[in-house]
Formats: structure tokens, sequence, C-alpha cells
């Protein structure tokens, strides 16, 4: 089994304050990390961390724990005997191992579906958002590093009277 992983850093639409401390600012951008597994038969999972500095993981601890996993431990056949070996590497580190236990699942993605929640696009400002949902999905697409098609499930628009 071969293990890659690779960074990618997702421009925010807005500061967000939310998930960290509000007195630094917030954030104007997002680091992931995406993990690829792929057995000597060519088949292929991906997983994707998002890790939550407000709970102690970081970048740096998702790309940490990796560095110390044998990929020749886990398998797309196995997926208890892979999740029993990644709780004997470290203690914690829920956001990477959730990357590993959905690539040892053979997750692939064929789609990025969505569903568009926005005001108005007449005005200036709804429009800005408009435009970024869209070019967000567009990295997004980038980000997993293939041609990905966009599923446009639902689409509303709230016009003010």
């Amino acid at each position: 089994m071969k293990l890659n992983y690779w960074c990618f850093e997702l421009a925010l639409a807005q500061r967000w304050a939310i998930a960290v401390n509000a007195a630094s600012g917030g954030k104007t951008v997002s680091t992931n990390v995406f993990v690829q597994l792929e057995s000597p038969d060519g088949f292929v999972g991906l997983g994707e961390s998002a890790p939550p500095e407000r709970y102690g993981e970081t970048v740096d601890t998702v790309v940490g724990f990796l560095q110390r996993v044998d990929p020749a431990r886990l398998s797309f056949q196995d997926l208890d005997a892979s999740m029993r070996f990644l709780e004997s590497v470290a203690p914690g580190n829920p956001s990477a191992k959730g990357a590993l236990n959905v690539a040892c699942s053979g997750a692939r993605p064929i789609a990025i579906p969505n569903c568009l929640n926005l005001g108005s696009p007449e005005p200036p400002e709804g429009y800005w958002r408009l435009s970024e949902t869209v070019a967000g999905l567009g990295a997004a697409c980038a980000a997993r590093r293939h041609q990905s098609p966009t599923e446009l499930s639902s689409a509303q628009f709230c016009h003010p009277r």
C-alpha cells in the first residue's frame, strides 16, 4: 500500500472568527490535508482532514501522525484491522485517523454536490457572494487533484420584497 498526502490552503470568502479565538481577528485561510492510499493493483481511496485547532489539532499534528503510519499495515479489505493499527500508532489524532478511515474505505469523489442558499444576487454584495461560492467550489475540485463534476442539488435565492 502506498500513502501520499498533501496540504491545500482554501481561501475563505470571509474572515472566520468562530472556530478560533475571536480576539485574534479570525482566519482567512483553511488548510486541509488530503490523503491518498493506493494498493499495488492500482485501487485508490481518498480522505480529507480539516484539523480543528480548537481541539488541539493542526496541520502539523496531522502530518506528524501520517509520517508515523506504516502504509503496509493498512488495508482496503480489513478496515477494522487498519483502524486498530492506527489506534496503536498514537492516541488522539481523530482528524488524521478519520481521513485514513475514509481512504481505507475506498472513498473516491465522483462529484461535488452542493446546495446553494444565497440572498439576492442583484445587489453587488449578493453577486459577490454568489461569485465567491462558485470560485470556492472550483477550488475544492482543484484541491482534490482531479476533474470533479459539480452537481447542483438546489439553488435558492431570496429576493427582498
